[in-house]
């Protein structure tokens, strides 16, 4: 890869975070294929190796953060494996009325899942103490606001749409990377469509 990425320090709780709505059981993770093990291996040491040296160039350390992401799942999805997790997500998300969670990978320090949010759904958009969250938008529109819904701008006819202040829009391929220290009280909700989102969890280096 061309960013690398893997991580120690404290364990990480592998819990998912608190959602605004009930998220479904996660699914009972198989066993992770070779291939798809290393790629996940090399993710996690590029990350440690990131976190622990670029601490101190937070703008910058967080766009590498999402390249590294987006390499990460476009080199998943040349594995099957990765796939058919994407697919069954999917399948089980559109029978759900509810955001659902589906375990890809897991070890003792990063846990990445599968989230699939019907429209209108949100979850809580948030990190503890101990670790930070990364998510990569997949499928649909979905935004990041506040969970007290901002007031909608009023615009003259020919003026273009904008987002209420506070409001961030993620497309396809965006990624936001998510600490314990910002993002407060802020939420994804899938806009208009349902939508399919990486969500990556890794401690937090000290």
């Amino acid at each position: 890869m061309k960013h690398n990425a893997n991580t120690a320090g404290p364990l990480l709780n592998l819990h998912p975070p608190e959602t605004r709505h009930t998220i479904a059981p996660v699914i009972k993770m198989e066993t992770v294929n070779r291939a798809s093990h290393a790629v996940w291996k090399e993710f996690q040491a590029g990350m440690y190796v990131l976190r622990k040296y670029a601490c101190h160039s937070s703008a910058n350390s967080t766009a590498i953060a999402k390249s590294n992401l987006q390499l990460l799942h476009r080199t998943l999805l040349k594995d099957p494996d990765y796939s058919q997790r994407l697919q069954a997500a999917s399948s089980k998300g559109a029978k759900s009325s509810l955001p659902t969670s589906h375990c890809v990978f897991a070890n003792h320090e990063l846990r990445a899942d599968i989230l699939t949010l019907q429209s209108g759904t949100a979850i809580q958009l948030n990190a503890h103490d101990e670790r930070f969250a990364m998510y990569l938008s997949i499928t649909g529109k979905s935004l990041i606001q506040p969970e007290k819904a901002p007031l909608p701008i009023t615009r003259k006819w020919w003026e273009r749409p904008r987002l209420p202040q506070g409001v961030e829009s993620l497309k396809n391929g965006d990624a936001v990377v998510v600490n314990h220290k910002g993002n407060r009280n802020k939420q994804i909700i899938a806009d208009k469509s349902d939508c399919i989102l990486l969500r990556i969890q890794l401690p937090v280096m000290h």
